[in-house]
C-alpha cells in the first residue's frame, strides 16, 4: 500500500522486493505458530474452537490475527508484483478465513475470548474492509461474495453492526472464556453494553466500513465527520492488528472525496426546498441528511463553548436510552449565542434525542416568552409536567416526528428558530463524543 513511500536505489529497491516476495512466498499459516501440543485449528470444526475441556486443544493462532494479517499482505504483495502463485493462496485464505463465521455472521476465533470478545471481535469490521477493497480493486465484488453457509459478505458486516449494538450475541461462543488474560467474565457480562463497546464504539466501524455502508447503510455515515482522523479515538483505525488505513484504500489519495458525501447532503438539501417539510427543516436551519438523520445547517457555523460534563446514565435494558447531560453554550457565526445551558442525549439507536429546560433562557429574555407560548398553544407542550423543556429527534425514525413536524412548522420567531437547530446540533456533538 505504501510502497511508492520508500525511496532506494535500484539495487536497494530489487532487494527489498525480492525479500516481501520470497517472504509472502514461503510463509505458511497452517505451520506458523503451530504448538505441538495443540490441535490444528479446522474452520469445519467451530465447535472446538476455544473448547478448553477438550484435549488437545485448538492452536487458535493458525486461524486468528495472524492469517488474517498473511491473507491481506499476500493478496496486496501478489497485486503488486503480478505473482498468480501467491494470489492464489491468498484467494485460499481468504476462503479459510470466511468458513470461521457462523451461520449467524459471528466471527467465531475471536467471539471465544471471554470479556475480551468484542477487544477483539471488532476487527472484524477492518479484516473484512481490508478484502473488500483489495478485490474491489481488481473488479471483484466481495460484499456480493457467498460463503459455504449461504450467508454474503455483507451480511456479516450487517451482523456487526448488530453486535456493537448488543454485545451479548456473542455470550454463546465468549462463555468457552478461551485466552482471557486475567480479565472477568463474569463481571464484563453484567456490564451494560456502552460500558462493553467504550474502547471499540461504533464510530469506529463505521470508520472501517466504508464500502459495505455505501451501498447497504448509507444512513450510518452520519456517526462520524467526513474528515475524521485515523487517530481519533472513537475509530482508532490503526490497531495492533491492521497498521493499513482503509481510507486510503477507499478513497486513495484524494482527500477531497472524503467529504464528497456533505456536498452531496447539501445539495440534496436544496432539491427538497419544493417539499414542505423540507422547507420548514429549512426555515429553521436544518436539513436531512439521507433519508433520517436531521442535521445542523453548516452555514450557520455553530461552535460549542465551555462545555461541561455533568453525569451519563447508560441503559441496563434493551430498549432503554442512555443519557448523556452537559452544561455548555453554542455560539454562531456572528458571535450569537442561541443556546445556553445543560442538555441532554437520550440515546436509543434510531430514536436518539436532544431535551432541554429552557426556563432560564425564557427569564433572560433569550427566548421570547410571548412566541415559546404562541408555539406551545399551536403544537402542544413537549413535556406535560414542564412547559418551558424542549425535545428534538435526532433522526425520522421517532415518536417525536409528528410533534417535530408541528414544532418546525409553527417556529417563527428567529430566536425559537436558532434555538431548534442549536439544539440539533449540540445533539450531534454530544452523540459523537459517546458514539
Amino acid at each position: 500500500v505504501y510502497y511508492d513511500l520508500f525511496t532506494f536505489n535500484p539495487q536497494d529497491r530489487k532487494a527489498v522486493d525480492k525479500l516481501i516476495l520470497d517472504t509472502m512466498q514461503a510463509i505458511n499459516p497452517n505451520e506458523l505458530s503451530q504448538r505441538k501440543d495443540r490441535r490444528f485449528c479446522d474452520p469445519t470444526k467451530q465447535a472446538l474452537i476455544g473448547r478448553k475441556d477438550i484435549e488437545p486443544n485448538v492452536d487458535t493462532n493458525t486461524c486468528g490475527s495472524t492469517r488474517w494479517k498473511i491473507t491481506v499482505a499476500q493478496l496486496l504483495t501478489s497485486i503488486r508484483f503480478n505473482d498468480e502463485a501467491l494470489f492464489k493462496r491468498g484467494i485460499y485464505n481468504t476462503r479459510f478465513k470466511l468458513a470461521l463465521f457462523d451461520d449467524e455472521g459471528i466471527y467465531v476465533t475471536w467471539a471465544v475470548r471471554g470479556a475480551l470478545a468484542w477487544d477483539y471481535s471488532h476487527d472484524v469490521t477492518t479484516m473484512l474492509s481490508l478484502l473488500t477493497e483489495i478485490y474491489q480493486a481488481l473488479g471483484y465484488d466481495f460484499l456480493n461474495h457467498q460463503l459455504d453457509n449461504g450467508l454474503f459478505v455483507h451480511q456479516l458486516f450487517e451482523k456487526q453492526f448488530e453486535i456493537v449494538d448488543d454485545v451479548s450475541i456473542l455470550e454463546k461462543y465468549a462463555q468457552r472464556q478461551w485466552a482471557v488474560k486475567g480479565t472477568n467474565y463474569n463481571a464484563w457480562k453484567n456490564l451494560p453494553n456502552a460500558a462493553k463497546v467504550k474502547d471499540w464504539p461504533k464510530s469506529g466501524l463505521v470508520y472501517s466500513a466504508q464500502s459495505y455502508i455505501k451501498h447497504f447503510a448509507p444512513e450510518l455515515q452520519n456517526i462520524i465527520a467526513c474528515d475524521t482522523d485515523i487517530f481519533a479515538k472513537e475509530v482508532s483505525g490503526v490497531t495492533s492488528f491492521n497498521i493499513v488505513d482503509i481510507w486510503h484504500l477507499h478513497f486513495g489519495t484524494n482527500d477531497q472525496s472524503k467529504c464528497a458525501q456533505e456536498l452531496l447532503i447539501a445539495i440534496a438539501a436544496q432539491n427538497q426546498s419544493t417539499d414542505s417539510y423540507a422547507s420548514a427543516l429549512e426555515k429553521v436551519g436544518l436539513i436531512m441528511a439521507g433519508e433520517n438523520t436531521i442535521l445542523s445547517s453548516p452555514d450557520k457555523g455553530f461552535k460549542v463553548r465551555r462545555a461541561q460534563f455533568k453525569s451519563e446514565s447508560l441503559a441496563t435494558e434493551k430498549g432503554k436510552s442512555s443519557k448523556f447531560r452537559y452544561k455548555l453554550s453554542v455560539r454562531d457565526s456572528d458571535g450569537n449565542k442561541p443556546f445556553y445551558g445543560s442538555a441532554t442525549l437520550f440515546y436509543r439507536d434510531a430514536d436518539s434525542k436532544i431535551g432541554s429546560d429552557i426556563s432560564g433562557m425564557i427569564g433572560d429574555g433569550a427566548i421570547s416568552p410571548e412566541a415559546w407560548t404562541n408555539l406551545i398553544s399551536n403544537c402542544g407542550a413537549f413535556d406535560d409536567e414542564n412547559e418551558n423543556r424542549i425535545e428534538l429527534p435526532l433522526t425520522n425514525d421517532t415518536y417525536l416526528q409528528e410533534h417535530f413536524s408541528c414544532v418546525i412548522s409553527n417556529a417563527d420567531s428567529q430566536d425559537i428558530q436558532d434555538l431548534i437547530s442549536a439544539l440539533i446540533f449540540i445533539g450531534h456533538e454530544i452523540k459523537g463524543k459517546h458514539f
